[in-house]
C-alpha cells in the first residue's frame, strides 16, 4: 500500500491498477465519500503537485455506484 503518491500520474496509475475512484480534498465529493463511508472503505494519502501536497481519498469503484 502506498503512503503517498510523487505525482498526479502515479497516483492514476495506483488507482487504476487497484480498481479504485479518489476524489480530491477540497471538494464537495471528498466530504461527502468521508462521512459517508466507513473508515475501513477509504482510505486518506497525499499526493505532490505543482502547488504543493494535497490529500486525496481512494475508494473502491463498486462503492461509486451504492452512493448516488
Amino acid at each position: 500500500m502506498a503512503d503517498e503518491f510523487s505525482d498526479h500520474a502515479e497516483l492514476h496509475d495506483y488507482a487504476e491498477s487497484r480498481g479504485l475512484e479518489y476524489v480530491w480534498e477540497g471538494t464537495t465529493a471528498f466530504g461527502k465519500y468521508k462521512a459517508e463511508l466507513s473508515p475501513e472503505q477509504f482510505q486518506i494519502l497525499a499526493v505532490h503537485t505543482v502547488n504543493g501536497v494535497k490529500m486525496v481519498l481512494l475508494y473502491p469503484k463498486r462503492l461509486r455506484k451504492k452512493s448516488r
